[in-house]
C-alpha cells in the first residue's frame, strides 16, 4: 500500500532543527485499513471498478518511481545504485517497538515502512550475533556489531524461532560472520569494555568469547549424555558393535 523511496545518508542533514540521517519520499495508494463493519459483495459492481482503479493507479505511482530512478541513474557520472529490497528473504522482527517486515537488500538490512525507520549498511558490520538461542524459546534476538566499535549496536528482537536458518543461510551468502548463544547480553557494557582497552580485547581471544558462551554450554550437556550413555548402555552398543562387525 506504499511506494516510497529512501536515502541512507552518510552525512547527516538537519530537518526541523533535528540531525536526520535518513530522507523518506513517499505516497499511499488505497485504504491502508479495511472498515470490517461494511457489507461487501465480492461481485459488487462498484468494488471490482474500485479495486481496478487502486491497480491502475498503483502501476501509474510505480512508473513515476521508476522512472526518476532512471534518470537519476543515466546521470554521468552517478557514483550510487538504487536497491530493491528482496521480499522472499524477508523476516519479521521488532527492531524497535513493534513487530515488522525486516527486508534484506544488496547491501544493507531494512524496515522503511514504519518511522523511524530502520537501515544497516551490512559493510559497517563486523559481526552478527544471535542471543536467546534455545530450544525452549520461541523467539530470539539479532545483534548487529559494527566495526566502529564507537557506534552503538543495534538490535532486532523477538525474531520467530522459524526464521533462524534462513537467516543464517541469507548470512552465508553474504560472507557475513555470525554466532550465537542462549543469554542476553549487556552490550552497552561490553562495548565500553572493549573500546578502553582495544589491544588488550584482541590479545584475550577478541570475539571467540561469544563462540565459546555458545559452544561451552553445548558441550557441557553432550558431555552429561555421553557418560550417561556409557553407565546405563554400555553393554547394548556393545552387542551392536558386535553384530555390525559380524
Amino acid at each position: 500500500m506504499i511506494i516510497l523511496l529512501h536515502f541512507h545518508l552518510k552525512h547527516a542533514i538537519v530537518f526541523g532543527k533535528r540531525k536526520q540521517n535518513d530522507v523518506q519520499f513517499y505516497t499511499e495508494v488505497g485504504e491502508l485499513t479495511t472498515d470490517l463493519g461494511k457489507h461487501r459483495n465480492m461481485h459488487d459492481k462498484d468494488d471490482v471498478l474500485a479495486e481496478q482503479a487502486e491497480r491502475d493507479l498503483r502501476n501509474k505511482l510505480k512508473g513515476a518511481f521508476q522512472s526518476f530512478i532512471e534518470k537519476v541513474t543515466q546521470q554521468k557520472n552517478f557514483p550510487f545504485e538504487f536497491e530493491q529490497p528482496f521480499r522472499p528473504l524477508g523476516f519479521h522482527g521488532t527492531p524497535h517497538r513493534s513487530m515488522v517486515l525486516i527486508l534484506p537488500t544488496t547491501s544493507c538490512v531494512v524496515q522503511l515502512t514504519e518511522w523511524p525507520p530502520f537501515v544497516i549498511v551490512l559493510d559497517e558490520v563486523e559481526l552478527v550475533h544471535f542471543e536467546r538461542v534455545h530450544f525452549q524459546l520461541k523467539n530470539f534476538d539479532m545483534v548487529f556489531i559494527m566495526k566502529d566499535y564507537s557506534k552503538k549496536t543495534q538490535a532486532i528482537q523477538a525474531i520467530p524461532m522459524a526464521e533462524l536458518d534462513p537467516i543464517k543461510n541469507w548470512l552465508n551468502s553474504c560472507d557475513m560472520c555470525y554466532t550465537e548463544g542462549p543469554q542476553s547480553l549487556n552490550w552497552a557494557k561490553i562495548m565500553k569494555t572493549i573500546t578502553d582497552d582495544i589491544n588488550g580485547f584482541f590479545a584475550q581471544g577478541g570475539w571467540t568469547f561469544l563462540e565459546a558462551d555458545g559452544d561451552g554450554e553445548g558441550e557441557g550437556e553432550g558431555a552429561g549424555e555421553d557418560s550417561d550413555a556409557e553407565e546405563d548402555d554400555y553393554d547394548p552398543e556393545e552387542d551392536d558393535s558386535e553384530e555390525e562387525g559380524k
